[in-house]
């Protein structure tokens, strides 16, 4: 349940790697939403027998005779910890979590996604397309961003701006060598200049956004004291404005793409549908559907509880929630 983590290796009792101690995906297996026929990736096959052992200790050390209220306790006690998570960056940063939408992705996203959302009064989910590879596709789109910095302390009315413009100059040389480094082309380069100043005194300094080849120091000083006012509502008296940062961004745009729409032609209900299984939901068994995702077409709709199944994730979709997919793949869950 964490702190500590079985990880990959030797990873959970189910993986029959060596692992002894039960887990969350050991919890799921004997519950069922992992099938004993669940494949990870070409050579590893879940060992139910070997998830019932480790869970059996528990049940044992609890003094419980039932295999399947220990497991979902387990799973319980990992969705509130997930939950106190989302709590701990919405309703305590003082939003309103049900005006949002939960993304569910990771290998485990989209299994415990609805019942974390449910807890924190979320009633919309949204598995991503390869919701296990999500964190990987975003790295490779992400735009490259580096940041070049000097300090250059000095008051602002006495500041030699040729000298500072010089020296943003020298960063611009340097941002644009590490871009051609990394093969970005001039067109998908975005440079950006800025002077961090602050109060005399202060601690604290804003970024002023700048042009180096047109630096001006009164339209520098009006610029700065409006955004202090913005940020802090008042200004400081009988303090020069300073110089204390030389800040340069350089952005390398990195290529986008989108997922084709589905082919309904291709892609049935029906077929998609790969087999049915007894699952446990609040210590209740019920028959559930298990489907493909890869098979799923657009706009498919159904109620659960079901299973969708894919390559790196599993989409767990409790009996008080239905589900829809949209044009390009993406599972959409909502709270009926």
């Amino acid at each position: 349940m964490g702190p500590q983590s079985a990880g990959a290796v030797p990873g959970p009792a189910c993986y029959d790697n060596g692992g002894e101690e039960p887990t969350v995906t050991d919890a799921n297996l004997v519950l069922n939403r992992l099938g004993p026929e669940t494949r990870l990736g070409e050579f590893l096959n879940l060992r139910r027998g070997r998830a019932e052992a480790a869970v059996a200790k528990l049940d044992r050390k609890l003094g419980s005779t039932d295999l399947n209220f220990v497991a979902e306790g387990m799973v319980r006690i990992a969705e509130s910890n997930m939950s106190a998570a989302v709590r701990e960056i919405s309703v305590e940063r003082g939003e309103d979590s049900r005006a949002f939408t939960l993304i569910a992705f990771g290998g485990a996203g989209s299994m415990h996604g609805c019942a974390v959302a449910q807890e924190v009064g979320i009633r919309r989910v949204i598995s991503p397309n390869h919701p296990g590879n999500l964190s990987a596709l975003g790295l490779l789109t992400s735009d490259l961003r580096h940041e070049f910095t000097r300090t250059h302390l000095s008051l602002l009315e006495e500041a030699d701006l040729s000298v500072v413009a010089d020296h943003l100059h020298q960063l611009d040389k340097e941002a644009h060598a590490l871009l051609s480094a990394e093969k970005v082309s001039e067109a998908d380069r975005d440079i950006r200049y800025s002077i961090g100043l602050r109060y005399e005194g202060q601690a604290h300094e804003l970024d002023i956004a700048v042009n180096p080849r047109d630096l001006d120091r009164l339209a520098l000083g009006e610029t700065f004291s409006d955004s202090y006012f913005d940020a802090w509502s008042y200004l400081p008296t009988g303090r020069p404005a300073q110089i204390v940062t030389l800040r340069l961004v350089a952005v390398g745009r990195a290529p986008k793409f989108s997922f084709p729409r589905l082919d309904n032609s291709v892609r049935k209900l029906a077929e998609a549908e790969i087999g049915r299984r007894v699952v446990f939901f609040d210590s209740t068994a019920k028959q559930t559907s298990i489907y493909a995702r890869t098979s799923l077409p657009a706009e498919a709709r159904f109620h659960g509880p079901a299973i969708i199944e894919e390559t790196g994730s599993t989409t767990v979709i409790p009996p008080n929630w239905e589900m829809r997919v949209d044009d390009v793949g993406n599972l959409i869950m909502e709270l009926r």
